[in-house]
């Protein structure tokens, strides 16, 4: 598993995604983790990096108590990555291909990046997406508004933020316009949908609409694929 995996394995498994957890609890597979992983953790926790809060020494210890094997990092596999192509610019990632193609080992991850190398590489959650998340991407790349239905309902909205949370496809949005159970105040209101619940998406032209700035981080992607704010403070996997 790449360092995200093992870093949700370890702490916060409820954010994996369901192939990556069925694959874990399958017990004819044996789990095995990089001493590249625990290296690119002490190194990015030790420098303050939000997404890696943890303390290597217990993330290795805890993983070596549930059963994962440890593979040291060895020459043979520092001198494989001069033979990969120019795909990821991240020296850990690259480490870790290297590492699988030497061994032979399957390398998951929920890097689209990382999944473009060929040799022993999965792509666990985000590989295959639906039309819907296709046409939401879309949406926002090109600044475009959504008319669809949502648990029944008509909605007018323009979406902000793609992603997953708990590996299920969501998006932020701003709706406008429509109906809500909920109703929908004058103006519109920030609204987080469950992309399995919509149905009928259609894109048109109009003006980007969104509501006021938040202060506080959105709750509602916790794995963020795409933003519409270039300045996005999430790491989106999708550059636009």
């Amino acid at each position: 598993m790449d360092t995200q995996l093992l870093l949700w394995a370890a702490g916060q498994p409820e954010r994996l995604p369901l192939p990556a957890r069925r694959m874990i609890e399958d017990a004819r597979n044996e789990l095995v983790f990089s001493a590249t992983s625990i290296w690119e953790v002490a190194i990015k926790s030790g420098l303050g990096r939000s997404d890696f809060r943890a303390d290597a020494r217990l993330l290795r210890r805890g993983l070596l108590a549930n059963g994962y094997d440890e593979l040291s990092i060895l020459g043979e596999h520092v001198v494989a990555i001069a033979d990969l192509p120019p795909i990821h610019k991240d020296p850990f990632d690259r480490l870790l291909v290297a590492q699988s193609t030497v061994e032979g080992i399957l390398l998951t991850t929920t890097d689209p990046v990382v999944a473009q190398y060929p040799g022993p590489v999965r792509m666990v959650g985000g590989s295959v997406t639906s039309q819907v998340y296709e046409l939401f991407a879309q949406a926002i790349a090109d600044r475009k508004q959504i008319f669809c239905t949502y648990e029944g309902l008509p909605r007018e909205l323009c979406p902000h933020i793609l992603g997953h949370t708990k590996g299920e496809e969501v998006a932020l949005t701003y709706q406008f316009g429509g109906q809500s159970k909920s109703g929908l105040p004058p103006g519109g209101e920030w609204r987080c949908l469950s992309l399995s619940k919509v149905r009928n998406v259609r894109l048109r032209d109009g003006r980007w609409q969104a509501g006021s700035r938040h202060t506080r981080p959105q709750p509602c992607v916790e794995d963020v694929d795409v933003d519409v704010n270039p300045s996005s403070p999430y790491r989106p996997r999708r550059r636009l």
